[in-house]
Order: structure tokens, then sequence, then C-alpha cells
């Protein structure tokens, strides 16, 4: 009989002189434990596919796709997550070292000493969300690579950018609310400048030191001082977004989370924004015309055989229907078995990023 490690907390007048209690109930000696850390994009999925395994006890702790990758190198946490593709230069190995390219060899040299591999689990795609201004409340606001550029403008900081540069009647000013740290923190910042599938937009900006500003600001979280920092997790940043309640305001969010919560976001007179053609986030249109997403990933090291750990992966990204309802009900994309296939050689799924070159799927 399958059994998995319940966790009750008690508090009662039996315990009135203590905070609580905490009992375990039908836990083996050798029951596994699995402690995953990282991206608070990946954990509320992470934490429902743990609740329906029972295999292992399957310990989240978010914190940031950051936080993630490091994890995993250190050897603190079996498992690290991140909602961006790491992006190892592997290649940076065979170069002469440089000021330029040394961190890039120290993050390879490390990833290959733990024979790292990334196993992406989900695509999620990344919306936009606004509240319209009070002199144009029915405005649709469509993300292309004119107002993707005008958009990442705003969210740098430094200009102030109206409605009205992405076609709105209005010359309200966007004010914008972004992760605190930008992308080298937070994955869904970084999918919310680098995976927009728009590679043309600096030919709208066309002012190499705007370019810059928004570089450093959306990538490294040099805001300037228009721009609203929240904390890393969707939830938490729509919730202060939310509070603060302005007219103007926009903010980037998981598609997931938006799914999630789209009655929420938008009896609370929120818009959601559509893309390219007009069309709308749902999930049925990632990566089919929403071309605005990225991968959640779990990262495993392999330098040591831990067979609960490939367990729990493989049972993740197999046709089991439990695993696969869960992403679904979640508002994510369950991967194609092509590609799923790109994670494997010579049909060997655990092979670390190194011999394939790259990490996750493709």
């Amino acid at each position: 009989m399958k059994m998995k490690k319940i966790k009750i907390i008690i508090s009662s007048l039996l315990f009135a002189s203590m905070a609580g209690a905490i009992i375990y109930l039908s836990v083996p000696d050798n029951f596994p434990t699995i402690n995953a850390a990282g991206s608070s994009a990946v954990s509320p999925l992470m934490t429902s596919l743990a609740n329906q395994y029972y295999d292992a006890d399957v310990v989240v702790q978010a914190g940031g796709s950051g936080l993630g990758m490091q994890v995993v190198v250190n050897g603190k946490k079996d498992i690290g997550m991140a909602s961006k593709d790491p992006k190892i230069k592997f290649a940076s190995l065979t170069e002469p070292t440089t000021p330029e390219n040394e961190k890039a060899q120290k993050e390879a040299r490390d990833w290959v000493n733990r024979k790292i591999k990334t196993i992406t689990i989900a695509w999620d795609g990344m919306g936009v969300v606004y509240k319209p201004p009070s002199d144009d409340i029915d405005f649709q606001l469509n993300i292309t690579q004119a107002t993707i550029a005008k958009i990442y403008l705003a969210f740098a900081g430094f200009d102030n950018v109206p409605f009205s540069d992405i076609g709105s009647k209005s010359k309200t000013n966007i004010v914008p609310y972004a992760r605190d740290g930008g992308g080298k923190q937070s994955g869904t910042a970084d999918a919310f400048f680098k995976d927009s599938g728009f590679k043309n937009w600096k030919d709208e900006i066309r002012d190499p030191i705007k370019e810059q500003q928004i570089d450093n600001a959306l990538s490294d979280g040099q805001y300037g001082r228009n721009t609203f920092k929240t904390a890393e997790s969707n939830s938490q940043a729509w919730s202060f977004f939310k509070a603060h309640n302005k007219n103007g305001s926009m903010i980037y969010l998981s598609a997931g989370f938006i799914n999630s919560n789209k009655s929420e976001i938008e009896g609370a007179g929120f818009k959601i924004a559509t893309y390219g053609a007009d069309t709308t986030i749902d999930a049925i249109n990632i990566t089919k015309g929403y071309d605005w997403y990225r991968p959640l990933n779990m990262m495993v090291s392999l330098a040591t055989d831990r067979p609960h750990i490939r367990l729990f992966a493989e049972w993740i990204i197999s046709n089991n229907s439990v695993p696969k309802d869960v992403i679904k009900n979640a508002g994510y994309i369950e991967l194609t078995p092509q590609q799923k296939e790109t994670m494997s050689q010579v049909k060997n799924f655990w092979v670390p990023d190194i011999d394939l070159g790259y990490n996750g799927a493709k």
C-alpha cells in the first residue's frame, strides 16, 4: 500500500500553553523526502504535483529562479526550480578566459561538475494586466512589436509613457509594477522582457541610451523612479498591485495565474491584454498564436544516484493522467511527446545538460 507523510498541525485546549503541535501519521522509517526550492511561478505547480505523489514527501520552498539555480549547484536542495531557461553557455569553456566571459565560464563549470539535468515540466504563458485610464475605460490593449517597445520603456521607469502611445485616446501615463531585482532574480520578469516573441522591438525605440536603460532595468532591476517594485511571486505581486488600484497601472503576470484568477482580475475592474492578432491568453492559445511563453523547469544533479528523485521526475513527465491533469487544471501547457524527446539522447533521458548542449526541452 502506498503511504505518504501527512503533517497535521493541532491547536486546541489540550495544547493551550503551546503554539501548537505537529504530528506525522503513516510514515515508515525509510520514507524518502525530496526538497525543492526556487521559482515562485513553478512552486505552486510543484506543490500541486507533490500533493498527488505518494512515493515521497516533497517539500517545496519558493524564492525565485535565481535561488533555484543556486541551490541545485551548491547541493543544498534536491531540486531547483526556474521559470526560465538557465541558458548556460557551455561553449564558453573552450574559449580563453576574459573579464567578459569569466562569469559564464564559472556557471558552465558548476553545471558540468554537478552534472545538472534540466527538465521542463510544462510551459507557461506571459500576460499583461492593467487598469484602464478613467477617460478610456473600454480601451483594449493589444501586445504588438510597437506597443511592447513602449511598455518596456514605461517599465524601465525613467520616461513618462502615456496610454496614447499604446493605442488609447487617453493621455494618462502608464504606472508600471515590476519585480524587484528584474530578470536576474525573477523568471517571470525575465520572460516578460526576453520572450515576448517580438525580437525587433528596439526598432521602435531607436535611442541607444533609452535601450540601455531598458536593459539595465528589466534585466537587473535598475529601475527609474516611476516604477513600483513588487515581490517575486505572482500572488504577492498581484495583491500589491490590486491594493494600489491605480488608474493606468500595469503589471505582468504568469498566464497560469491569470487564467486561474480571471474572475477576480476582471471583477476588480482590471483588463487583460490580447496579443498579436488580438489572440486571448486562454490556455488553448499558448504556443498556438500567443507566442509569449516560457518553460517551467526543475533541475537535478546527476552527480549522485538518487532513485526517488528520478522516479518523481519521471512521474511528472509521464503519460500518467494524474500529473497531466494537475498541469492542465493549473492553467499550464503540457509538453508534446516530441518536446519531451528533446531532453533525451539516443533514448537515454538521464543525460546531463552538457551532453545535450542546452537546458530543458526545445
